[in-house]
């Protein structure tokens, strides 16, 4: 799966300071957005993949204590926030865990 035309554009025309941040690990807001079939708007961001080293356009996904960013381009889950210099992609064991631990504080929430 790849970045759609639009997005590939987006990335090309942002401003100059947006792509440097993006190109030196920052994370940079790009505004919100709508797509079809949303209710809603959300945040995308623009970033550099660890992984393929593209930089990607996307919104965060997961929930709250588990969020992330997909690179479109190679399929790397990068968390967010991800601070200047930790390119660590997410694995399936650290899914797994946050999952569990998120799951685990909702139920304590709920029964307390």
């Amino acid at each position: 799966m790849s970045m759609s035309l639009e997005d590939a554009i987006a990335v090309q025309n942002c401003d100059i300071e947006k792509r440097t941040g993006a190109e030196k690990g920052k994370m940079v807001c790009l505004g919100l957005e709508s797509r079809p079939g949303w209710s809603g708007e959300l945040p995308f961001y623009l970033f550099k993949c660890p992984h393929c080293g593209t930089l990607v356009k996307d919104y965060l996904h997961g929930f709250p204590g588990y969020e992330y960013l997909n690179c479109l381009e190679c399929g790397c889950k990068v968390n967010y926030p991800m601070k200047v210099g930790e390119h660590k992609p997410m694995g399936k064991r650290d899914f797994i865990a946050r999952f569990l631990r998120s799951l685990w504080i909702l139920v304590k929430l709920r029964f307390s």
